[in-house]
């Protein structure tokens, strides 16, 4: 019979994404949020603690955010949808052009975004 072992389960690693720093307000948030974290005792701990308090607050930001681009790309393209229905019967006019034209710039900025995760998470592996 084959055996496999004890097993030990771990927590997955911190892993901090790159596509994060395009994000407009990144550094300022993330400064925010360093300089409101209050920790007494001796520098190392200090250091210790914020850090994993900053952990914290990234994988949040990131569990919100990421799944606010998920939902935000399936309205996008919901909306591209209806406007190529739409063409499909008439000429868009200039109101619903300039409507296309900003949803295919956010599908494009979502698709780089969610791109260089794939990249990063493939070079992890």
């Amino acid at each position: 019979m084959l055996e496999s072992g004890n097993w030990e389960h771990r927590k997955p690693c911190f892993k901090f994404d790159n596509w994060w720093l395009k994000v407009d307000g990144f550094n300022v948030m993330v400064q925010g949020w360093w300089n409101n974290f209050e920790v007494e005792g001796c520098p190392d701990y200090k250091l210790s603690s914020k850090l994993k308090m900053l952990k914290q607050k990234l994988k949040d930001w990131s569990k919100k955010n990421f799944s606010e681009a998920a939902h935000r790309k399936n309205c996008l393209l919901e909306e591209l949808a209806e406007l190529d229905r739409i063409q499909n019967d008439r000429i868009l006019n200039d109101e619903e052009m300039v409507i296309k034209t900003t949803i295919l710039v956010e599908l494009e900025v979502l698709a780089k975004q969610e791109e260089a995760s794939w990249r990063q998470k493939s070079r992890v592996l």
